[in-house]
């Protein structure tokens, strides 16, 4: 008898420690902590004789820039990446056009915002080019992307604060799934940090790309910017110091040589420095310079100093 006491007291004991505990843990929910993957350093190459390229704006050296066109020749001539920039009509489709009027690039005039898709498609956006482009319309994103899903990726220039319309399409045509880079506009402070709250509310740890002036801005912006993903600086920027740094911090860095600069002796330097990709309007003659730079005797010379 006074064994099976004990038993039943020793039970109503563990019983009350049992819900005592449960009540514990009720006022103290488990939170789960998810961290990034660290990101790894990348070893520079110098010289780098396979930068990734990205057309500018499509191939606008042979089209119309931001066209289907000028994205097809870009998709021939093999460029890795395509610049697109993206604004909203007024029934919210997303669309091709640097910039917030149709003036410069169309026959048309008048800001993008106050135009409907179909009254858009009314305008020529290539006979301001050339005459063998007349009648090319101002594409669609979709349209953009359908053309260029499997053969080339994107960088997307946010023109105008982000949509969860256009986000969809990237996400439709799985450019979001390591095929893309997203570009924010810094030329206003105030604008880019909202540009950039929508965008994170929109969409969880996109494929930020940020722009970096000098190396004493880097430890700012990956404490402030945990999130970004690849770098962006200007050709007279891209030293040696600044590759090596952004590299240590496991980021990829392209640059830009467009006219007048896409020449060969800034596509050596670009390369001796050892940037990771290059904007460029035509790949041709950056092509021709690698496989002569390739074909010379010993290693590169090092670091040419720019005469600006």
């Amino acid at each position: 008898m006074l064994k099976q006491a004990r038993n039943r007291f020793a039970l109503i004991l563990f019983s009350l420690l049992l819900v005592s505990l449960v009540m514990l843990i009720s006022r103290y929910p488990v939170q789960l902590v998810v961290q990034e993957k660290p990101l790894v350093p990348i070893k520079t190459k110098r010289p780098n004789m396979m930068p990734f390229t990205i057309g500018h704006r499509g191939a606008s050296l042979h089209a119309p820039e931001n066209t289907l066109a000028a994205i097809d020749k870009a998709i021939a001539l093999g460029f890795d990446y395509v610049e697109l920039d993206v604004r909203y009509t007024s029934d919210d489709v997303p669309v091709l056009l640097h910039d917030s009027a149709v003036d410069r690039t169309t026959n048309g005039s008048g800001q993008i915002f106050n135009m409907s898709y179909a009254n858009l498609q009314k305008l020529d956006a290539g006979s301001w080019y050339s005459e063998e482009f007349a009648g090319v319309r101002v594409p669609a994103l979709e349209d953009a992307l359908v053309l260029m899903q499997g053969k080339v990726c994107v960088i997307w220039d946010v023109k105008a604060p982000p949509r969860k319309v256009a986000i969809d399409l990237f996400h439709k045509y799985n450019f979001t799934n390591g095929c893309m880079f997203v570009a924010l506009p810094k030329l206003d402070k105030q604008v880019f940090e909202s540009g950039l709250r929508t965008l994170n509310q929109l969409w969880l740890n996109p494929p930020l790309l940020l722009k970096i002036k000098k190396l004493s801005s880097l430890p700012g912006i990956l404490e402030k910017y945990p999130g970004v993903k690849i770098l962006n600086v200007e050709l007279h920027h891209a030293v040696p110091e600044l590759v090596d740094a952004v590299h240590a911090a496991g980021l990829p860095l392209y640059t830009r040589a467009l006219p007048p600069r896409d020449n060969v002796n800034f596509y050596k330097l670009l390369v001796d420095a050892g940037v990771d990709g290059i904007m460029l309007e035509n790949i041709e003659p950056f092509r021709k310079f690698l496989l002569e730079y390739s074909q010379q005797d010993g290693e590169s010379d090092g670091y040419l100093k720019m005469n600006l």
